[in-house]
């Protein structure tokens, strides 16, 4: 065997156990509870961000062998007084994703389920409502995009 020959072997062997280690690493790290609640303050934020509410989960469960997320009482808070019924809830939410479907996107929602979900949009007398506006983004935000 020539020197160059086992030196591409050598790095081929080098890949691939980087390439184990960064696997078994990242399965480790999904499977914690830290992970599990970065990913519910990601799910609260998206919430608030596109909706301009507030948002509250009442738990979140995460299985990552399936590419599943389960959250129970799911409560988003528009402009509604305090005291009254909030703007949308849901008892519980059951999203699947999939997992590069395409060039373009990194996951896709394979099914979303909702149940037992609510809405309650409160009219005054001056129009206004209890539906809440996302933040829009300034002209710099924009052209960044």
């Amino acid at each position: 065997m020539t020197r160059r020959v086992r030196i591409l072997r050598n790095v081929g062997i080098g890949a691939a156990a980087f390439a184990m280690l960064l696997l078994v690493a990242g399965i480790l790290v999904v499977r914690t509870g830290w992970f599990r609640n970065y990913v519910r303050q990601k799910a609260i934020a998206a919430t608030e961000e596109g909706t301009g509410g507030r948002a509250e989960i009442g738990s979140f469960s995460l299985d990552w062998t399936r590419l599943t997320a389960t959250i129970t009482d799911f409560t988003i808070h528009g402009n509604e007084p305090a005291g009254s019924a909030p703007y949308l809830s849901a008892r519980r939410v059951e999203v699947h994703v999939r997992v590069l479907t395409s060039v373009k996107h990194l996951l896709d929602i394979a099914y979303l389920g909702i149940d037992r979900p609510q809405a309650n949009i409160l009219v005054a007398a001056d129009g206004t409502t209890n539906v809440p506006q996302p933040k829009r983004a300034s002209r710099s935000e924009e052209r960044r995009v």
